[in-house]
C-alpha cells in the first residue's frame, strides 16, 4: 500500500507531462512491484488532454 507516498514532478514545459507519467510508471512498477492507479494533478491542460486521457484509461489509471 502506497497512499501515504507523494511525488511532485517539476516540468520545464508541459508538453512533458505524458512522458514524465510513463517514465514515472515505469519506475514505479519496476521498483516497488505496485501497479500506479492513482494521479493526483491540477487538472490543467496538459493533464486533459486527449492523449493523456487515454493513456492513463488504457493503463488502469484514475
Amino acid at each position: 500500500d502506497c497512499t501515504r507516498f507523494m511525488w511532485a514532478y517539476f516540468l520545464t514545459s508541459k508538453d512533458q507531462a505524458l512522458s514524465t507519467l510513463k517514465e514515472f510508471r515505469q519506475k514505479i512498477e519496476m521498483e516497488m512491484r505496485m501497479k500506479v492507479r492513482m494521479l493526483r494533478t491540477d487538472r490543467g491542460g496538459e493533464f486533459t488532454s486527449n492523449e493523456f486521457t487515454k493513456y492513463c484509461k488504457e493503463n488502469g489509471i484514475a
